[in-house]
């Protein structure tokens, strides 16, 4: 048995991180975009200018996401700090997200967070650290100028999501985004409850036949034990900071402990609220209906904040996305990933499509933004990572030249 649940453990745990470690910089940015007056704070990111050959050369903006991002840490992707950086003469810069780690622009009051823990605030503050950086490298200000530095968002997974919305919001700032495992249509509401676990357990059942058969007869028998003593169990390492909170949290593909799960409780019960239940006739997971119900009532108890799932999509037109005449995107994503049933797995129902350069590439042997490794790019990569990386290589060059061009 402990054979079947090693191998649940390498679908559902996310990757060890291997990422460099590096000494952190700081950028005063604006505690509220939307108030001029409301002061700065000091953001903490990363950057690597080693391969930067400065104006005339792109920059790699690397969105952070929600968990803190100390030195030890450092920079997440060699594939970008050195593949694409050294390939394209590119400066890279990583900000870490607001409200974790050390970028605290408030206390964490209900109020504050209501205003300034937004992913709108956080791509402002990413505008801002480029745009500082751009100024401060002597880089031109209009593409198609000589000296003009394009920025290419990148991220993964949340920060994916970060890294499309730069360029749907910011286009002036972003020329290009790079968004690996991007929950865009989960952010939409068109997803399923039961969607995400039924991959799961579809991918669990590709790594190793049965799998899911032993997993789904385990947890019975742990429920069925449960459910006949009288256990107490000390669960608390496992919970996120904060009142009121629960193990299941706003995101029930786990959402982390201690403060960083606080901040992310947070951000999934306000604006980020993502569909993902548990049918047990679809996966290998007890029966457990997820319901708006249920998550206004977690929510409410939580922060005082009630879901609002629509806003964003409504704001931004992206449950659409042919509508908003979004270009220069790549969608990359890892078919083995629940992540993918909400993320961009097809452009095809785009109209010109492959004019506004929408581009999506799908890794049939891929997990989490696996092409976004914490790893060196390398033959340990399956061949269709291999390749990805190779194309994507490839799409970086051309449209740095295109952006150039003007």
């Amino acid at each position: 048995m402990d054979r079947f649940f090693s191998a649940l453990l390498l679908l559902l745990l996310p990757s060890l991180s291997t990422s460099v470690p590096s000494d952190p910089f700081y950028f005063d940015n604006n505690i509220d975009h939307e108030d001029p007056t409301s002061g700065t704070y000091s953001q903490r990111f990363y950057q690597t200018i080693d391969h930067f050959k400065g104006p005339g050369n792109p920059i790699f903006l690397v969105f952070g996401g929600e968990g803190a991002v100390p030195p030890s840490t450092g920079l997440f992707y060699p594939y970008i700090n050195e593949q694409l950086a050294a390939n394209l003469s590119a400066a890279v810069l990583q900000p870490e997200h607001r409200f974790y780690g050390a970028s605290q622009p408030a206390p964490k009051t209900n109020d504050n967070l209501k205003k300034l823990m937004t992913p709108q605030q956080a791509l402002n503050d990413a505008a801002n650290l480029v745009t500082s950086f751009r100024a401060q490298a002597g880089c031109a200000t209009t593409p198609g100028e000589p000296g003009y530095c394009p920025v290419i968002a990148v991220g993964g997974s949340y920060p994916g999501f970060l890294s499309f919305s730069a360029r749907l919001t910011h286009p002036n700032v972003f020329d290009a985004s790079y968004a690996a495992s991007a929950p865009v249509h989960f952010y939409a509401q068109q997803v399923d409850g039961g969607d995400y676990y039924e991959l799961i357990t579809k991918s669990a059942e590709r790594s190793m036949a049965g799998c899911p058969e032993s997993v789904s007869k385990a947890l019975s028998d742990v429920q069925a034990d449960l459910q006949d003593g009288d256990y107490c169990f000390d669960m608390s390492s496992q919970l996120p900071s904060g009142k009121s909170a629960t193990i299941s949290s706003g995101d029930w593909s786990g959402v982390g402990t201690g403060d960083d799960g606080e901040m992310w409780d947070w951000q999934t019960c306000s604006l980020l609220v993502e569909r993902i239940g548990f049918d047990a006739g679809r996966s290998m997971f007890l029966q457990r209906d997820w319901t708006m119900e249920w998550m206004a009532e977690h929510c409410s108890k939580r922060f005082e904040v009630t879901p609002d799932p629509l806003k964003l999509a409504n704001d931004w037109g992206f449950a659409d996305i042919e509508s908003t005449g979004l270009t220069r995107v790549l969608f990359t994503n890892g078919l083995n990933d629940g992540w993918a049933v909400g993320s961009v797995t097809t452009v095809s129902d785009i109209a010109n499509a492959e004019e506004r350069d929408l581009i999506v590439m799908n890794f049939d042997n891929g997990a989490h933004h696996s092409d976004l490794s914490h790893s060196e790019p390398g033959d340990d990569d399956t061949l269709d990572i291999q390749k990805g990386h190779a194309d994507i290589q490839d799409l970086m060059n051309r449209w740095v030249k295109d952006i150039m061009l003007g």
